[in-house]
């Protein structure tokens, strides 16, 4: 932890994602369909069951809502959420400090 660090998220908005009534940078979803599945994957099968529905809630919302690209965002959202299933991403551990000395 470093509490001193600062993000900067560099949108022209800052108000929530919704794939439904964004048409541009799909690309972010992906990762973000993706790292849902995973941390589902291994919170359990509660949080596995509320993935699942909450996946199928942003396809009805895109089927109802989208004004474009509704075959390529459910078909991003089903192809993120099934990678998410099988990634393993490697852990990087930080050394504590002093180990290193």
């Amino acid at each position: 932890m470093v509490p001193e660090s600062k993000t900067l998220h560099d949108t022209a908005d800052n108000v929530g994602s919704n794939i439904a009534l964004d048409d541009g940078r799909l690309d972010r979803y992906r990762f973000a369909y993706r790292n849902e599945m995973y941390t589902a994957r291994k919170e359990g099968l509660r949080r596995r069951i509320y993935q699942r529905l909450r996946i199928w809630m942003h396809i009805w919302r895109v089927i109802r809502f989208s004004n474009g690209k509704k075959r390529e965002k459910i078909r991003l959202i089903r192809e993120a959420s099934r990678e998410g299933k099988s990634f393993h991403p490697e852990i990087e551990y930080v050394t504590p400090v002093g180990e290193n000395e």
